[in-house]
């Protein structure tokens, strides 16, 4: 049987460069992301690029404290990857050899555009989180940093993890709702 890490700590090893989770993420989640990008016309080096590159992204959220997970870590991964190599297929099509110094501007550009719009989700996503009550704040920081339902439970003085999850449905919904309705949301997306 295998052993399965929870989100919460494939992000704390990713954050820490933990040697041991570091592998585990290699060995789980390459293969999944690695077949994506040689279905779509990739190498085996293309998906070990783009994997180390969707790695990177994630690192730098992490290291940023933007890393709020709203899907597992491999969905996450794999979005991130799926849009870096769309990006790098494009790239391919539409342009010859670019020298050196033209490809790293255009990687520049391209990271700049994601940390702005990931500085501009964040920042909305924080608004809206303020506008949620003191005790779903709570509810979903006890969430989001990994606490199980029953130690929510516990924190919260819950009657039980089953109540915890239904407060933290509650609450997420309605985060989601506020930050749904926001001008600003249909821009970001």
């Amino acid at each position: 049987m295998k052993y399965r890490l929870t989100d919460e700590q494939y992000k704390e090893g990713l954050l820490k460069r933990d040697s041991f989770i570091l592998e585990h993420i290699y060995q789980e989640l390459f293969p999944g992301i690695a077949k994506h990008v040689l279905e779509h016309n990739g190498s085996q080096e293309d998906a070990e690029d783009v994997f180390q590159e969707g790695l990177m992204v994630l690192y730098r959220k992490a290291k940023g404290d933007a890393l709020m997970l709203s899907s597992s870590f491999y969905t996450f991964l794999y979005a991130v990857c799926k849009r870096i190599w769309l990006k790098k297929k494009s790239r391919r099509k539409g342009r010859l050899a670019l020298s050196l110094e033209e490809a790293e501007l255009i990687q520049l550009a391209e990271d700049a555009t994601l940390i702005l719009e990931q500085s501009e989700q964040y920042a909305l996503y924080r608004s809206k989180f303020e506008l949620l009550g003191e005790a779903c704040q709570q509810v979903l920081r006890l969430f989001f940093s990994g606490e199980s339902m029953v130690e929510i439970a516990k924190e919260m003085g819950f009657s039980d993890a089953r109540y915890a999850k239904k407060r933290k449905f509650i609450c997420k919904e309605q985060l989601v709702k506020l930050i749904k309705s926001d001008s600003r949301y249909q821009e970001l997306r």
